[in-house]
């Protein structure tokens, strides 16, 4: 029950965007807590003073390694923000992206989540919490577990719903380029009216604009072209599945 309870967590009644907190990372705790797997309990706490007041209207994207991700999430409880873990993978021991050490965050962050729960409020921003190595690892040879993962429209609120709660802006908060598959989600978003921007997590760096691709763009495309080519869904929900095995003369196992 102990991964129920970290999940109950963060999925507080309370919090306006609960319902678009991921559950897949959240059934891998007992996996992470037993892999041996660390994190560094004397890192400072992100610096997030660049962040918008709470009251401005603007929804993050935090796109960033998943450990600094959930960091950054948990900084910006104390400016606002309802911190949304949207992962969408599973972990295994030749997993292609390691991810016990968000999991482990994830644990150690959910009592300070279920305690600012209180204060969430119809008005309370999202800060969406995404991996930005989702996509970055190689693909894995047979034999290997698959877990590189993308998002798509349907994982985050719609334009509509946002501005429902009175945001007028989403800014993604990243350390490089913003990616095809996030990419689309902002596109749909600037459609309904939602400006958006882009902001370097390092503290000085100026707030910029940014304009999506086009739609007819092979970048844009590209996220499902990576669908169909290799990434893996699995029944549980979420991404994740073990590459085949060649066998001697029928192609795949």
């Amino acid at each position: 029950m102990w991964h129920e309870e970290i999940y109950a967590a963060w999925t507080a009644r309370e919090g306006p965007w609960s319902d678009w907190v991921k559950p897949a990372l959240f059934t891998q705790v007992q996996r992470a807590a037993t892999s041996g797997a660390t994190r560094d309990m004397s890192a400072a706490p992100p610096d997030v003073r660049w962040a918008p007041r709470s009251g401005d209207g603007i929804a993050l994207v935090v796109d960033l390694p998943g450990p600094e991700s959930v960091a950054c999430g948990i900084a910006l409880l104390s400016a606002g923000y309802q911190p949304v873990p949207l992962f969408n993978t599973l972990g295994a021991t030749n997993a292609a992206i390691r991810v016990e050490e968000i999991v482990l965050s994830l644990v150690d962050a959910a009592a300070m989540v279920r305690q600012a729960a209180s204060r969430f409020t119809h008005n309370t921003p999202p800060a969406f919490l995404l991996d930005s190595n989702r996509l970055s690892a190689p693909r894995p040879g047979p034999g290997a577990y698959d877990n590189r993962w993308m998002v798509f429209p349907q994982d985050f609120p719609s334009g509509n719903l946002l501005q429902a709660h009175g945001l007028r802006e989403a800014m993604v908060v990243t350390r490089g380029t913003i990616d095809p598959d996030l990419d689309q989600v902002l596109r749909r978003w600037a459609r309904t009216g939602l400006r958006l921007t882009r902001k370097s997590i390092a503290p000085d760096e100026p707030v910029q604009e940014h304009r999506t691709r086009s739609a007819f763009s092979p970048s844009w495309i590209l996220p499902w072209l990576l669908v169909s080519l290799g990434l893996r869904q699995n029944a549980a929900g979420g991404f994740g599945g073990l590459v085949p095995v060649p066998t001697e003369g029928s192609g795949y196992a």
